[in-house]
């Protein structure tokens, strides 16, 4: 292995279109987590509100 890859980004080809391999940032990442921790906590919210003032 290229000790360079470490440093360079790689390309690969996806159905014949050079695609550069790169890892998402920081931002992304947390824009990424805080987006799922704040849809998690929406859908629990609902749950409990619909399960709280279910009649039967």
């Amino acid at each position: 292995m290229d000790p360079r890859s470490y440093y360079y980004p790689t390309f690969k080809y996806v159905q014949g279109v050079k695609v550069k391999n790169r890892m998402i940032s920081d931002v992304q990442l947390a824009v990424f987590a805080n987006f799922l921790g704040v849809s998690l906590f929406l859908l629990v919210v609902v749950y409990h509100y619909i399960s709280a003032n279910y009649t039967k």
